[in-house]
Parts: structure tokens; C-alpha cells; sequence
């Protein structure tokens, strides 16, 4: 912690357990708010989201016991945000029962109202996969799904429109990226646990290589130039 007389945030550095308690702290202040949200934005650069889930499931039911309603209510809802804010491939096995379990504790001490909005959240993320999963054409290159262009007949459109519709697919694909995949991919490079980067990659490379391919392929010198 910081001392009162410094600038700056208040928590410098500290090991997970402390940031992550710290993060399910009551406080409502701009500044604990602030730090809420920039540990979920990063707490993957050195916890994996099943340790985190876990360890709050843990300090939950910690409180429960200790009859602390109100860090326990808190606590819970940090839970929510992690499992709302988990990639759809992030989701496996292990996590599913690990929830699931808390769900039935849920149900069983009467908190009808929190095993339902968990619930909500994770069948929500359930039905992301089944979609990802369920759609193998999604992580298949471009030329794989018979994608081609013929040289020439796109010689015929403006560059300008031709760049217009080139970024509104690139966008299309950019959008579906989720922040969760970039911080993986920086840290294990897993195309599995990245499948929208890695779409949007393979997107940008097969275009790359059209590109360059329809220059290349002009017949008359001056044809190349005309690409452009």
C-alpha cells in the first residue's frame, strides 16, 4: 500500500491472494472501483481464471460461515463479473463443475435468487461455446471454405470501394475478438484458446496473400500499377 502523502493508486504491488481480496473490497470509492475493473481486465497476466473462481468460491463460502453477509454478497458478485466476462473457450470441464457445484450450494442454503443470476451467466457462456464449437467452418481459413477471387474482374470497382468492403470485413471479424483471447495468446499462443484472434489473423493473411498474388499474376507490366 501507498503511503497517504503519495500520489498514485493505493495498491502497488502484492501477491494474487491480496489483489484479489482486495478487489472484492465494499469500498465504494472512484478509486476502488477503478482498481475492481483494471484487476479483471488483467488478472490473467498472473492468475488463470480458475484459480480466481475457485479462490472466490472459497472466500465465499468462508463467509457464509463467519456470517459476514455483506463481503460475502460482494464477493459473489465479483464471482459473476469473472464468469460473465470469461472467454467462451476459457469454459472447461474443470470450470463447469467447479461452478456448477456452487449452484447446488446455492440451492441448497436458499439463495434461490444468487444461484439463479450464476446460473443465468453460465449457461449464457455455455451456449457461446456449443456455437463456437458447433461451427467448424469458423476456424477454417479462407481458401479452405472454396473462398477465391478471379484476377481481374475486381479491376472493374473502385480502390476506394474495394477498401471500404475489405475493412468491413476485417471488422466484422475484429469485433468478435475478445480481450481475454489477446491476453492469452500474449502469454501461451494457443490458436484453441484464441479462436477469433486466430480467424482474424488468418483473415488478414489470406487477404495479404490475394493481394500480392493478383499483382504478381498481371500478365503486362503496366497492369501491376493498375492494382493499386
Amino acid at each position: 500500500m501507498k503511503p497517504q502523502e503519495e500520489d498514485g493508486p493505493d495498491v502497488k504491488a502484492a501477491s494474487p491472494d491480496i489483489l484479489l481480496v482486495y478487489a472484492t473490497e465494499t469500498d465504494s470509492r472512484p478509486d476502488q472501483v477503478v482498481y475492481r475493473e483494471a484487476f479483471l481486465s488483467t488478472y490473467r497476466s498472473f492468475i488463470s481464471p480458475n484459480d480466481v473462481i475457485s479462490k472466490l468460491q472459497h472466500r465465499y463460502r468462508h463467509l457464509c460461515e463467519g456470517r459476514d453477509g455483506a463481503a460475502a454478497k460482494n464477493t459473489f458478485h465479483l464471482l459473476v463479473r469473472v464468469v460473465d466476462e470469461l472467454c467462451a473457450m476459457e469454459l472447461d470441464s474443470d470450470l463447469l463443475l467447479l461452478l456448477i457445484d456452487l449452484v447446488f450450494s446455492l440451492l441448497i442454503g436458499g439463495e434461490l435468487g444468487l444461484a439463479h443470476l450464476l446460473r443465468s451467466n453460465i449457461l449464457s457462456k455455455m451456449e457461446q461455446r456449443w456455437q463456437l464449437i458447433g461451427s467448424p467452418q469458423s476456424l477454417r481459413p479462407l481458401a479452405a471454405r472454396g473462398v477465391a477471387a478471379r484476377p481481374g474482374t475486381l479491376l472493374d470497382f473502385r480502390s476506394q470501394d474495394l477498401a471500404e468492403q475489405l475493412t468491413l470485413l476485417d471488422s466484422e471479424l475484429f469485433c468478435k475478438i475478445e480481450l481475454p483471447e489477446v491476453l492469452l495468446w500474449s502469454k501461451e499462443q494457443n490458436e484453441e484458446k484464441s479462436p477469433n484472434l486466430t480467424e482474424f489473423t488468418q483473415h488478414f493473411n489470406n487477404v495479404s496473400f490475394w493481394v500480392r498474388s493478383v499483382i504478381i499474376l498481371q500478365d503486362k507490366p503496366r497492369e501491376p500499377r493498375n492494382c493499386f
